[in-house]
């Protein structure tokens, strides 16, 4: 999209951006279905996933539907990858997983971003401030940050991957 354009779009856009919650899958019967639908989609009658498959998985995207099938092309590769950071790393090769990450973080507002940036340093949130309270509310609701140790973290891993790897300039965020 121009820069022009957004500019244009952008106050039509926030109307809605702050209130969009993301699908992540959290119960068995709910990954099992997706699992099934994507094994259909890809013509791989017989193939079975194995639970070292689906944990890889389910780690890498903390059950966000949008990962899940951006990742699920290169499964086998990630399932032999020596590590979960490798398997993130080489999951974030992949255009169509970083894209997936940039539409997680399109649904953010500003607030929300700059509380995910804090978060995603481990800097560790105050939250006496009743404000701060109610963006806290809004990326537990998206399924973006968990509860961790005094403060807290951002989930999926491989979203928190990504942002260490914008932070350092390798990847550009796409116009979503």
């Amino acid at each position: 999209m121009s820069g022009e354009r957004k500019l244009r779009l952008e106050p039509f856009i926030e109307i809605f951006r702050s209130n969009v919650y993301l699908t992540s899958l959290t119960r068995e019967e709910d990954q099992s279905v997706v699992f099934d639908q994507l094994l259909k989609r890809m013509k791989a009658p017989g193939f079975e996933f194995t639970p070292e498959m689906t944990e890889r998985l389910l780690y890498l995207t903390s059950g966000h539907v949008g990962l899940i099938r951006a990742c699920f092309g290169i499964l086998d590769s990630l399932i032999k990858a020596p590590s979960r950071e490798a398997a993130m790393l080489l999951a974030l090769k992949r255009a169509v997983v970083v894209r997936e990450c940039d539409i997680l973080l399109s649904s953010l507002s500003q607030n929300e971003h700059t509380l995910l940036d804090l978060i995603s340093t481990g800097s560790v949130i105050d939250e006496d401030n009743v404000a701060r309270q109610m963006v806290l509310r809004g990326l537990k609701a998206k399924k973006v940050i968990e509860p961790f140790k005094q403060s807290y973290r951002v989930t999926p891993p491989l979203l928190q991957i990504y942002l260490a790897g914008k932070r350092a300039g390798l990847y550009q965020s796409d116009d979503v």
